[in-house]
């Protein structure tokens, strides 16, 4: 059984749990203010930081490192159990390293127990071991894994071994799983994918914790407690339509692709807004 512990001095209360070694409670004094999500069961019934997925941008929209990179975890250890739920991130990663890297969506690499629900990822993905959700790197000793209403919204992925979603076993449990209609992995289209309208009729389908308009981060769905902060246009993590860049067209054809805000590969582009891939690297650009 799990057992707590507090320290206080003249300015902070402080109470830690010995289950996940988590921070519970940061009082601070002066005005009695906690500073610690208090694990409401209807949205994540945890407390600690760093399991708390960013409730914010990360600098220029890209994690790129060695080893395993996730945006929520770079990798699920031995004997531990991982759940995320209600969480969506627009993230690119970009794996430097060698073939022990592993990219993904939402985690690197697995091999504790991990559960995923109502999430999805939208950013690009290029690393060695590569996947929208989940890179992989599952051993014979990793418990099945459980993915329920989980997408993977990113308009690629690339590597060397690279998969839309990321590498599952059987007997992992996959319900209601989907990605984007016109994603590619390594330049060539998945089959199967589902439309931008589909996927909003999806989410808004999830649980009280979305927003009821799936459309309202800036084209992308959000969660309620977002929309009511009244700044989610600036802090949703996709950005609004006005604050794109122009790109540099003199850049010779076949070094770039673009992508319509669907996913889906455009050959000849006009004017408007796409997403840029060239050089391992991807941004959102509008063309006069």
């Amino acid at each position: 059984m799990a057992k707590e512990f507090t320290i206080e001095n003249e300015y902070l209360k402080v109470t830690v749990t010995t289950w996940g070694a988590q921070v519970k409670s940061v009082i601070r004094k002066c005005d009695n203010v906690e500073h610690i999500w208090q694990a409401d069961e209807s949205v994540w019934g945890y407390h600690a930081p760093i399991l708390f997925p960013h409730a914010g941008k990360v600098v220029d929209g890209k994690i790129e490192a060695k080893g395993r990179v996730g945006v929520v975890a770079g990798m699920v250890a031995q004997k531990a159990h991982l759940e995320i739920r209600n969480v969506y991130t627009n993230v690119e990663i970009v794996g430097n390293g060698g073939s022990s890297n592993y990219g993904g969506g939402l985690v690197g690499r697995v091999q504790g127990g991990l559960e995923i629900s109502q999430s999805y990822a939208a950013g690009p993905i290029n690393a060695p071991v590569a996947g929208g959700i989940v890179a992989g790197g599952q051993s014979t000793t990793t418990p099945p894994s459980t993915y329920d209403n989980v997408i993977a919204w990113n308009p690629f992925v690339d590597g060397n071994t690279a998969l839309p979603f990321g590498t599952i076993r059987d007997m992992d449990v996959m319900k209601d799983v989907y990605h984007l209609q016109g994603m590619t992995v390594n330049g060539e289209e998945v089959a199967d994918g589902k439309a931008v309208p589909e996927l909003y009729e999806i989410v808004g389908n999830w649980s009280d914790a979305w927003h009821s308009d799936p459309t309202a981060g800036n084209g992308y769905p959000i969660l309620a407690w977002q929309f009511a902060r009244g700044d989610y246009r600036e802090g949703c993590g996709f950005e609004k339509a006005d604050g794109v860049l122009s790109p540099d067209l003199s850049v010779r054809p076949g070094q770039r692709e673009y992508y319509n805000l669907n996913g889906q590969r455009v050959a000849h582009p006009t004017r408007g807004i796409y997403i840029i891939r060239e050089m391992g690297t991807a941004r959102k650009v509008q063309i006069p």
